[in-house]
């Protein structure tokens, strides 16, 4: 039902169900014919504990479930119980209409989640930390763990997340009077993401951090020749980290988006050290040929080794299974693999 009182027909073509009688439709529907209760001894944890004495003994427990059936254990660490049962009805409700979803018309289908009450083993276990031990030994996946949100725009990318708020935005159709509009960390975080990722802005940015380097060296080298020298291949490699980013269509979001500066200041370093090894070359009286053997044998073995290093280590945030690390990663190895190319090359 709408707010405008508008009846849509909805048709059911897929099953799925979770529950203490049964895992799957099937199950649960014929544990349910044949009179069999979903009731028993409590398992997940002692009800006869001292530390934790509770009345009741018994309750309606899921049993033989397994979320690894469902996604990856990696991932399913980050959620607590009622979030993998509700991803694996999910699931069994879209196996169970045998739907053919194609990437021609995935962004087609969509999920919508409610729930009562959820988190709560995961609340009572981060508060038994918090007593324990403290608050800094308390997961930073405690919040995320812990509410239904994870159903939803954390999955996607932050400018897939803004286009998604968009269309909801556009659907929002109030009653008379009302006016309503999208909330939440989510939104702050897509909008935000919008305003940094615009084209323009990092243009500007960009600029701005080239002529704040140009002026640094003009007043450190005090001449205007030494100063374009090591200046010409950090716009350079700043020109050529956009265009592979923007080839490649990696999802930017707040952490890999500012990295165009990363990208600025390696290039700067690397530049200005080999620019200057060479000019000492030079004014040791190798010519032209000579000076540049030199300077990559002695500086430029040093520059390739600090910079293949320093991409090592952040290629490791690569196989992270936090989407923004990940991203970030690839990003920052992308930025750092062309600063090193533009002036090694």
């Amino acid at each position: 039902m709408g707010f405008g009182g508008d009846k849509r027909r909805v048709v059911i073509t897929g099953l799925g169900i979770v529950c203490p009688l049964g895992n799957g439709v099937e199950a649960a529907w014929s544990a349910a014919l044949a009179g069999k209760s979903g009731i028993g001894r409590i398992n997940r944890f002692d009800p006869t504990d001292e530390k934790l004495p509770v009345a009741c003994h018994i309750a309606g427990e899921v049993k033989d479930f397994a979320i690894e059936d469902y996604m990856p254990a990696k991932e399913a660490r980050h959620m607590d119980f009622f979030i993998h049962f509700g991803i694996a009805a999910g699931i069994q409700a879209f196996r169970d209409s045998g739907i053919d979803v194609g990437e021609s018309d995935a962004e087609r289908f969509g999920v919508n989640v409610g729930s009562g009450i959820g988190g709560l083993p995961m609340i009572e276990a981060m508060h038994s930390t918090m007593l324990e031990r403290g608050t800094r030994r308390i997961s930073p996946f405690f919040i995320p763990a812990s509410i239904i949100n994870p159903f939803g725009l954390r999955l996607m990318g932050l400018q897939r997340q803004q286009e998604v708020l968009g269309v909801m935005e556009r659907e929002l159709d109030p009653p008379p009077g009302v006016t309503a509009r999208l909330a939440g960390l989510p939104v702050l975080a897509a909008e935000a993401n919008e305003r940094l990722a615009a084209p323009a802005r990092r243009v500007v940015t960009l600029l701005a951090g080239l002529l704040a380097v140009a002026l640094v060296l003009l007043l450190a080298l005090r001449s205007a020749r030494r100063a374009l020298l090591p200046l010409v291949p950090i716009a350079l490699a700043t020109g050529w980290s956009a265009l592979v980013l923007f080839v490649t269509r990696i999802p930017l979001n707040p952490m890999s988006i500012v990295l165009g500066a990363l990208v600025i200041a390696i290039a700067t370093e690397f530049s200005v050290l080999l620019s200057e090894r060479f000019r000492n070359e030079r004014e040791a009286g190798h010519d032209l040929d000579e000076a540049l053997k030199r300077t990559y044998a002695s500086t430029g073995a040093a520059v390739l080794a600090s910079g293949v290093t320093a991409i090592a280590g952040f290629a490791v945030l690569v196989v992270s299974d936090i989407r923004m690390l990940r991203d970030f990663g690839l990003v920052t190895v992308i930025d750092l693999g062309v600063a090193l190319l533009g002036v090694m090359g």
